[in-house]
């Protein structure tokens, strides 16, 4: 039987375009995924990374990516602790894609977050500088 591959247009646009934007690694998906799964519980980046079986500060990275995504938010009162919370409907929609996707097409996300589309853009946009600030000349 061969099996032939699904081209990523099949994708769908607002999917792909999230997955440019706010997920740079197979370990985002999972500590995305994982507290996903318990959206009413706060949970820190130690018992993350034990559950997953990775370490802490890779968790802590994913994590504060996550936050900065709006898809985390932080305990009010117990600081280091996060649980999934999408700031918007559209952003909790293309989390539920996402899952879907990946569930039946692992490895067309995997395409996604490791095309070299998006490793160029990363690459400029590391070197992009929103604004040049010229230190004062003394004589004018």
């Amino acid at each position: 039987m061969i099996i032939i591959p699904v081209p990523l247009r099949e994708i769908p646009d607002n999917l792909r375009q999230f997955i440019f934007e706010h997920i740079d690694s197979v370990g985002q998906i999972d500590v995305l995924f994982f507290l996903r799964e318990a959206p009413e519980t706060y949970f820190n980046a130690e018992t993350i990374s034990r559950e997953l079986r990775t370490n802490a500060n890779s968790a802590s990275k994913c994590i504060m990516l996550l936050l900065r995504s709006q898809l985390l938010v932080e305990h009010e009162s117990t600081k280091g602790e996060y649980r999934y919370a999408p700031r918007t409907a559209e952003l909790e929609e293309v989390v539920n894609t996402l899952a879907a996707v990946y569930k039946i097409k692992p490895h067309k996300i995997l395409e996604l977050i490791f095309s070299s589309a998006k490793r160029a853009r990363q690459f400029a946009d590391a070197f992009s500088i929103s604004k040049i600030s010229k230190p004062e000349d003394e004589n004018g």
